[in-house]
């Protein structure tokens, strides 16, 4: 049996990387910059990329009808990396590599090497995924199974996990995820310790639950029996009590214990990949809202259909006076500071500053930020706006301290503070500088997106994202709106049904003074287009595709998961989240009280997991 690789311990405390914040800020930023003078004039890096899918490891009881999340897969991570690097012709890379996650019963798969830039390219994807998940069932045990899921559906819920831990958590306070839950990753546990520290609480989050016809009026979630009533004044004391007809969750790892879909495109050169940046962020909002996949959570049905509430909980590590900002709250030094889970800060434009285009008009959300750091960076060479978004990042204390970052962070090619700081924030979208380790170049990072059922979504996704990214970067189309509407966009977004009931602030032209003209469109009106209106997102990809002289073989099988794609935004197939919430009322044992109880949790998991993970192929993706 593989042996597990020993990770060194070589943390630092929160308290005691404290005094010395403002150097690792520094030092951090400076290895960026350097990232950034190497790569500047890089140019003409062919379009590389990749996906990457994190699967649930599932403990399913036949005989007593109860699925649970099974909390062994951290000792997987090196049979499954044995096993790729085995399963391949020597001197090839292996067909997938695979990388710890937030949960023990977390893995994440990614292709062994990025995909080429051809269109055939395309069509690996699915087969590739279906060989991820081949892998993972070969080293599952009988009573095992492996799922692509978002939220498991009773995760906090009472015995949802094997072994089944110990309450309350030592490391998070929760009274309803135990430590055994999270993975024991030093870096996850020194982000969970250290969120906490920093904002002096422990997380609470009130999530709305669906009112159905039975959920009972002004319903009170139960909170869990280990809070004492010592628990209960100190909770409410830095808690007030939350608000009726909500559900009680406790823990950062009702996010960080949540699982997605991302795509990372290599461009062939920085200003490439800024202006694919812009672009995709806004598009988030649209990519979340058609991918929901997560309305229930600790055995409830939820009033929202996505884990995005959660997310932006998780990790966040902001006092009050930075939730709010404070004095005057355009100032960088005073204005709030977004979550670590967030949409995007700013806009970063081109690298002129004067240029007609600017990105100003539309950066109308102040952005706190450390104005040394800023002056920093503008010395070195970079525009305005790169430099309010960098600044932005290496403002943040670092929360995952060790040893050697106090040591040599100063010599030419280190870049392992740098790493830790763009690794603690997540926004919807990322720039990411080339890495010398790997030799990749300027990407660009979508991750917005929320984890199908099936391999075959799941591959349609990651196809339309990289096809829209092309279909931009050759029209070169102007979708920006002002950040205050992005940000109303993704509270639309996680919305129960947003992808048929909401609409978007959306650009769709300019006035005859040359103003931009914003509409509210649906997600089947951005995705499908407008009659005599918007071109829509699919339309302007088949354009882009007309002009390729594909083959007929290439174009159709393409053509098949573009429409999934459309098919979800139109209505004709339901979200992840719809075909879900739908299962659950009409369980024969659902009482219409917005309970997700065991049993029926395990039958919704035995039809995802029908026909070898492409379960909901039949029931799911030919609904009506």
């Amino acid at each position: 049996m593989a042996q597990l690789p020993v990770e060194p311990d070589t943390r630092v405390s929160y308290e005691d990387c404290l005094p010395y914040q403002p150097v690792l800020q520094r030092a951090g930023l400076l290895q960026y910059l350097a990232l950034w003078r190497d790569g500047r004039t890089r140019a003409d890096d062919p379009l590389l990329w990749g996906d990457e899918v994190e699967y649930t490891l599932l403990h399913v009881d036949k005989d007593t009808g109860m699925t649970r999340l099974n909390c062994r897969l951290r000792t997987l991570v090196a049979e499954l990396n044995e096993a790729a690097a085995a399963d391949h012709p020597q001197g090839d890379s292996p067909r997938s590599i695979w990388h710890y996650e937030g949960g023990r019963y977390m893995v994440e798969g990614t292709p062994g090497s990025p995909y080429g830039d051809t269109f055939t390219d395309l069509l690996a994807v699915e087969g590739n995924l279906r060989c991820r998940r081949r892998l993972l069932e070969s080293l599952c045990h009988s009573d095992e199974a492996c799922v692509t899921l978002t939220t498991f559906p009773r995760l906090g819920a009472s015995d949802f996990m094997i072994p089944s831990g110990v309450l309350p958590s030592q490391l998070t306070g929760s009274h309803t995820i135990p430590d055994l839950a999270i993975t024991d990753h030093l870096r996850y546990h020194q982000i969970t310790e250290n969120a906490a520290k920093r904002c002096g609480t422990t997380c609470i989050l009130w999530a709305p639950i669906y009112r159905d016809l039975r959920t009972p009026i002004n319903f009170i979630d139960p909170l869990p029996a280990t809070i004492t009533p010592e628990n209960l004044r100190r909770l409410y004391h830095i808690h007030p009590p939350g608000p009726r007809d909500c559900v009680y969750l406790d823990s950062l790892y009702y996010g960080f214990g949540s699982c997605s879909l991302q795509a990372t495109v290599q461009m062939p050169n920085l200003a490439r990949a800024r202006y694919l940046y812009d672009q995709l962020s806004v598009l988030a909002p649209v990519l979340l809202s058609l991918t929901a996949a997560a309305p229930a959570t600790k055995g409830y049905l939820l009033e929202t259909d996505t884990r995005w509430h959660f997310l932006r909980s998780a990790g966040d590590d902001r006092r009050l006076d930075e939730m709010i900002g404070t004095a005057s709250r355009d100032s960088p030094t005073t204005a709030p500071f977004r979550p670590r889970y967030d949409s995007i800060t700013n806009y970063l434009g081109t690298d002129n500053d004067d240029a007609a285009d600017s990105v100003a008009p539309y950066n109308d959300v102040p952005v706190r930020y450390d104005p040394d750091h800023y002056a920093t960076c503008r010395q070195a060479g970079l525009d305005h706006w790169y430099s309010v978004h960098l600044a932005s990042i290496f403002t943040r204390d670092l929360m995952s301290g060790r040893r050697e970052f106090f040591h040599g962070q100063d010599a030419p090619g280190a870049t392992g503070l740098s790493d830790t700081f763009t690794a603690s924030v997540w926004p919807t979208t990322k720039l990411k500088p080339p890495c010398p380790r790997t030799g990749a170049g300027w990407r660009v990072e979508c991750r917005p997106m929320e984890l199908q059922y099936t391999d075959s979504q799941n591959a349609a996704l990651a196809v339309f994202v990289v096809l829209l990214a092309r279909a931009i970067l050759h029209d070169e189309p102007n979708f920006y709106v002002p950040i205050s509407h992005l940000d109303d966009n993704m509270v639309r977004a996680a919305r129960r049904a947003a992808v048929r009931q909401e609409t978007f602030s959306f650009r769709t032209g300019q006035d005859h003074e040359g103003a931009p003209v914003y509409e509210r469109l649906s997600v089947n009106e951005i995705i499908n287009g407008q009659s005599g209106g918007f071109t829509g997102l699919l339309p302007l990809i088949h354009t882009y595709l007309d002009g390729q002289n594909l083959e007929a073989v290439t174009r159709t099988k393409i053509n098949r998961h573009l429409a999934l794609v459309g098919d979800r935004a139109s209505g004709k197939l339901p979200t992840c989240a719809e075909w879900m919430r739908s299962f659950i009322q009409h369980h024969p044992q659902y009482h219409q009280d917005s309970i997700v109880s065991a049993p029926i949790n395990h039958d919704l998991m035995m039809a995802i997991l029908q026909d070898n993970g492409d379960s909901a192929t039949t029931a799911f993706e030919t609904a009506e």
